[in-house]
């Protein structure tokens, strides 16, 4: 039952996964030779070029988790579930196996970016007190990924009323603010809420902090 829903979701996602894949690959290549330095003493200058470069691995993470879970139900949605309640199986087999193709998948793309990372690191020269960390780089990404997934994959599996109430509810409360900004009142309830989520224990806290392949 698995390796059919990983094959199921591969035919959904693989152009999704391939373009991710190919973005993990680039990404480690050619932030570091673009940032390299012509001078070996301006390394802090090689520096800030490749922290720039490094907030791609986030952005490319949210977006494949979050697109990933899409692709999970779409299917399901498609036949209003009719397919998935007429499978022999528990119904919380059926949302595990799902979740876990996606996860497969994600691994996937993480050991793409570990095995570009680490060719970059072997054909890069660098002083002896700059480190690299490749499989740091890899892991964290892969984390990122799975915790966008997986908050997606909760959010789009609920019913569909409740889905549009949410997101109602959400383009309500940013309507407001907006309004409440232009007006010149004071109050702000957005970014505490997106602090919240992104702060170091929140549940979308691995997508802050440094995403360095080198650094000191």
């Amino acid at each position: 039952m698995l390796s059919a829903m990983i094959r199921l979701h591969w035919k959904s996602s693989r152009a999704w996964v391939l373009a991710a894949i190919a973005a993990v690959v680039a990404l480690p290549i050619v932030s570091v030779a673009l940032a390299w330095p012509h001078d070996s003493a301006d390394v802090a200058s090689f520096l800030a070029r490749l922290d720039a470069w490094s907030l791609f691995y986030p952005a490319v993470a949210g977006v494949l988790g979050a697109v990933m879970a899409g692709l999970t139900w779409r299917s399901d949605r498609r036949g209003d579930f009719v397919y998935a309640l007429t499978l022999p199986i528990e119904r919380w087999r059926y949302v595990w196996y799902r979740f876990l193709s996606g996860a497969m998948l994600i691994a996937s793309v993480a050991a793409a970016l570990w095995l570009a990372a680490l060719l970059t690191v072997a054909t890069t020269p660098r002083a002896a007190f700059l480190h690299a960390y490749p499989t740091a780089l890899a892991a964290k990404f892969g984390l990122a990924t799975l915790a966008v997934f997986s908050a997606s994959f909760a959010l789009v599996a609920l019913p569909g009323r409740v889905r549009q109430v949410g997101a109602r509810a959400i383009l309500a409360l940013i309507a407001l603010q907006a309004l409440v900004f232009l007006l010149g009142w004071q109050g702000n309830w957005l970014v505490p809420v997106l602090e919240a989520l992104t702060d170091r224990f929140g549940p979308l806290g691995i997508l802050g902090g440094r995403w360095m392949l080198i650094d000191v």
